[in-house]
Order: structure tokens, then C-alpha cells, then sequence
């Protein structure tokens, strides 16, 4: 078991980005089939990661960054997890010859917040060691769960707020 926060939160963001990565070439290539084998194992994979975000990351991130933020953070995740479940929905029929494109970007959109959002734990670092440690211990909990990242309700930012995730919303 990884023994630091820091350690165990990079592992995970190596593994959903490389599992991102590896969905975006079979879906380059055509290859649904491969797609949809790549994103249910990626589904099982970093589903307790993703809940651990949500639940517990980055509400301690907003005491730093702020709502609106956040709410960022979240629809981006709500972009991955749409592209995931329509993979799992229809992938391994093959039917995802319409939506190829817009699964592509934005699987991309979800690759560069993955990429990003690994550099948000340097705000975490700052916290004393025991709101670490029990940040760490939560983690833990989730990872010897059975969660998949598409069976996790779907957080969305207030009405009214801007979208930059798919240009929806705005005042």
C-alpha cells in the first residue's frame, strides 16, 4: 500500500492517464471493440479515484480555489465519465461510428484535466500531516471498493455558471 498521499494520488493519475490515452488510440484507429475492452477496465480501475476526487479532493481544493473552480473540475469529469459510459453502452457493438469524434475530444478534454489536475495535490501537500494522513486513509477505504467510475452520480456546476468543458452556461 502506497504510504504517502502524494505517492498514492500520482499512481492513480498514472493509470487514468495512460488508460485515457490507450482508448484514445483504438478510437483513432477505428477500433471500437478494443475501446470498449480498454474503457471497462479503465471504468473498474479508477472509479474509487474518481469518487475520492469528487467527494473528498476537491471540496478541500475550493477552500483554496474556490467554487467556480472546482465546478470546472467537476464538469470536466462529467465529460470523461459521458465519453466512458457511451463507450460501455455501445462500444462492444460496434455503434459508436457517429459519435467518434465527440468522444475524442472529449476523452481529450478529460486527458489534459487528468494531466492537470495532478499538479492541484501541491495545495494538499501544504495541509498538516494528520488532515493528510486522513486524506490518505479515505483514499485507501475507496481504492479496496468496487466503484466504477460510470455507476457514480454525475456532479454538475450550478445552473447559470460557464462551462468551459463543453461551452455551455455563462452570465
Amino acid at each position: 500500500m502506497t504510504t504517502s498521499l502524494h505517492d498514492a494520488f500520482l499512481t492513480d493519475h498514472k493509470q487514468l492517464t495512460r488508460g485515457l490515452s490507450a482508448i484514445l488510440r483504438a478510437l483513432r484507429a477505428g477500433d471500437t471493440e478494443r475501446a470498449f475492452r480498454l474503457a471497462s477496465e479503465l471504468d473498474e480501475a479508477v472509479g474509487p479515484h474518481m469518487q475520492f476526487e469528487e467527494e473528498v479532493f476537491y471540496p478541500e481544493v475550493e477552500k483554496i480555489l474556490g467554487r467556480e473552480f472546482v465546478d470546472q473540475l467537476y464538469a470536466e469529469h462529467a465529460l470523461g465519465q459521458r465519453a466512458i459510459r457511451s463507450i460501455l453502452a455501445h462500444g462492444q457493438r460496434g455503434e459508436l461510428a457517429g459519435e467518434i469524434e465527440t468522444l475524442i475530444r472529449d476523452l481529450e478534454t478529460t486527458l489534459q484535466h487528468a494531466f492537470s489536475c495532478g499538479t492541484l495535490l501541491s495545495h494538499l501537500d501544504a495541509l498538516p500531516a494528520d488532515e493528510t494522513a486522513t486524506l490518505l486513509r479515505k483514499l485507501q477505504e475507496l481504492q479496496g471498493s468496487e466503484i466504477h467510475w460510470s455507476t457514480l452520480p454525475e456532479r454538475r456546476p450550478p445552473s447559470g455558471r460557464h462551462d468551459r468543458a463543453n461551452g455551455t452556461g455563462g452570465n
